[in-house]
């Protein structure tokens, strides 16, 4: 059963300050200190192609808009991983297919197919508590990539409503 209520917001300005938090004693902030591609040398050489990639894309964005601390990285890693391996099945099924012949002749799915499946869930999963997914960031009030100024009017009246 999930979780009640909305999730929190952890870059909010009450969590910030220390107002949402059970005990305001055990600050935990990023050392800020921390570079995308060091950590990507140091803790990333597990990770295929696609992972790094999505690493060097992805992280700077995230570590920019103070969503990425140092303390997300190992759920992040995960989450490049999950990215990886699902774009290595993909690659894998566009060239044998997603089905096959069995030697009795029966037609069944590839097991890439479930595999494949289950790393996009996974990634989705982590995906949308790092804001990667409209409805993430519009429940957590996460605006990425536009000012106030240049809103439209309808998405100020929807904003405002």
């Amino acid at each position: 059963m999930g979780a009640r209520g909305p999730l929190p917001n952890p870059n909010s300005e009450a969590t910030r300050r220390g107002i949402n938090s059970l005990s305001t004693q055990n600050d935990i902030s990023d050392p800020g200190d921390w570079d995308v591609e060091t950590e990507l040398a140091e803790h990333g050489d597990w990770l295929g192609q696609h992972g790094k990639s999505m690493w060097r894309d992805v992280a700077p964005v995230l570590k920019q808009a103070e969503i990425l601390t140092k303390l997300d990285l190992i759920a992040f890693s995960l989450m490049c991983h999950f990215w990886d391996t699902y774009q290595t099945a993909d690659e894998q099924l566009r060239k044998t297919g997603s089905t096959y012949t069995t030697p009795r002749g029966r037609t069944e799915t590839h097991p890439l197919v479930k595999i494949k499946k289950a790393n996009a869930d996974s990634f989705l999963g982590l995906a949308a508590q790092f804001g990667m997914t409209p409805a993430s960031r519009k429940r957590n009030g996460w605006v990425i990539g536009a000012d106030d100024e240049e809103l439209d009017p309808f998405e100020e009246y929807m904003r405002n409503r």
